[in-house]
């Protein structure tokens, strides 16, 4: 990976992180329904297609560009108030509506969209290397706080649709519990944890349909609020649904640098095979061999979408109790391009 593409990874991963920052007028913005059903891949596409979103002349390498995200960095003698503008305008011309609560200095811009209950957030700001690094996220049509268990209290100035943070007296073992059954029960599908001790840091993943609502769960550090909880939820689009058999095992997620999802499974490789032969064909994707390549020690199965994109199951098994390990790596076709 070289180093722009180094830096833009984590300039997704930093602007995602902190979606939310800047919510003095945002916060005002009312709260949607709870019934409106988490979008798919293709309804938020029609919406906003980042594929094709226009994006200024860049110095150095490539534009990152995946349905869920665009990215890429600028030259230093471009003027930031040009480049805002340009942002704004792209947003305007697509019938995207700016809300209150924007961040904009001298030198970083935090802005929020929405059209027909989505929303989208694009970020301005400083980077290595490269004067200027942009960044535009789609985070889907769900409204974080609308979710939220009822004995969490919103922070002042910090609850926007896509990004909130909330606190409570209940400690963090049990704020997690509460956190994790109150989704289930509006139909969210666990998908993933980070941290192994939930008394420190804790971020649990839920799923429907491409939408990811990420929890974050930690001790509350201020001064002011020692003894509290803190959570933070939010909200993105996953740049593909990725089917997950039942009964699985160490569920985890990542998209940065790469977007990739892994988990155990003590169903055999053919049954595996056959589900995602099954579960990926009907939604579009052709697998490149009819059986699995070894490769080195593990088995692999490619598939390809109308639009060129990725997807590879791996499976191997390293362990006595013969349960398989499952990764599962998405690439755009132009991710692709970019390695040749």
């Amino acid at each position: 990976m070289t180093y722009y593409n180094k830096f833009i990874a984590f300039l997704v991963f930093v602007s995602l992180l902190f979606t939310g920052c800047g919510f003095e007028e945002t916060a005002r913005v009312p709260v949607q329904p709870t019934h409106v059903v988490p979008a798919t891949v293709a309804e938020a596409v029609h919406v906003l297609d980042l594929m094709t979103f226009p994006a200024m002349t860049i110095a150095g390498e490539s534009i990152n560009r995946r349905v869920n995200s665009l990215s890429y960095a600028m030259a230093p003698d471009v003027e930031f108030k040009k480049i805002l503008q340009f942002q704004r305008n792209a947003f305007n011309e697509r019938m995207w509506t700016e809300l209150p609560g924007s961040t904009v200095s001298n030198s970083y811009a935090k802005c929020t969209f929405t059209r027909n209950g989505f929303f989208a957030s694009s970020t301005i700001q400083r980077g290595k290397g490269f004067n200027w690094g942009v960044s535009i996220a789609l985070h889907g049509n769900v409204d974080v706080r609308a979710l939220v268990p009822a004995f969490l209290t919103p922070r002042k100035f910090q609850a926007s649709p896509q990004w909130s943070v909330y606190v409570t007296e209940v400690n963090a073992v049990e704020t997690s519990e509460e956190c994790r059954k109150r989704f289930e029960e509006q139909g969210w599908e666990p998908f993933g944890m980070v941290g192994t001790d939930p008394t420190v840091y804790n971020v649990l993943f839920f799923r429907q349909n491409a939408i990811l609502l990420n929890t974050t769960i930690c001790p509350e550090l201020a001064k002011d609020q020692k003894g509290q909880t803190r959570v933070e939820v939010s909200t993105k689009l996953l740049p593909v649904e990725f089917p997950v058999p039942k009964e699985t095992m160490q569920l985890r997620y990542v998209d940065a640098p790469t977007t990739e999802l892994a988990f155990e499974s003590k169903q055999s490789q053919e049954d595996l095979v056959r589900f995602y032969l099954s579960a990926l064909g009907s939604s579009g994707w052709k697998a490149t061999t009819n059986v699995p390549v070894e490769v080195d020690s593990r088995f692999e199965i490619a598939f390809r979408n109308p639009a060129g994109d990725m997807l590879t199951v791996s499976m191997s098994c390293t362990n006595p109790d013969q349960v398989l390990t499952v990764t599962i790596s998405h690439q755009t076709s132009m991710e692709i391009r970019q390695t040749l």
